[in-house]
């Protein structure tokens, strides 16, 4: 359909800042990012629509949380060809090895500069920047 984005993209964060300030530098005419501020939104988004990627934080409900790898292992069970990546600013080695056998197509670090996510999001096949 003309005018419509051909992608799109979920960013899931509790972050009000990054749910605000992310979207608008990833966003192009072939991309549409939304955003939700919890697992339990991220899920009914989910079950309305279909996203070509989710990008999750690992943590949104404080500083054990683990919300991020809840999304990846129930979308897996709904979805096992959805493409998902965790993002965290309290990654290890161990997370990362967990969230890859959940299922994650990437792990990435909040601390990541949007030029190179732009390219990781090429990467994985969506049109950005």
């Amino acid at each position: 359909m003309p005018g419509m984005h051909s992608k799109s993209l979920l960013f899931v964060d509790d972050d009000p800042v990054l749910r605000s300030s992310l979207p608008p530098a990833l966003e192009s005419a072939e991309l549409s990012v939304e955003t939700a501020a919890s697992l339990e939104q991220a899920q009914a988004l989910l079950e309305q629509r279909h996203f070509d990627l989710v990008i999750t934080d690992l943590r949104l409900s404080g500083s054990q949380a683990t919300e991020g790898m809840e999304l990846i292992r129930w979308l897996r069970l709904r979805s096992p060809e959805q493409l998902v990546v965790l993002i965290t600013a309290f990654g290890s080695r161990e997370i990362e090895h967990r969230a890859r056998r959940l299922g994650a197509a990437d792990y990435w670090q909040k601390s990541i500069p949007i030029p190179e996510i732009l390219l990781r999001l090429r990467a994985l096949g969506l049109p950005a920047g």
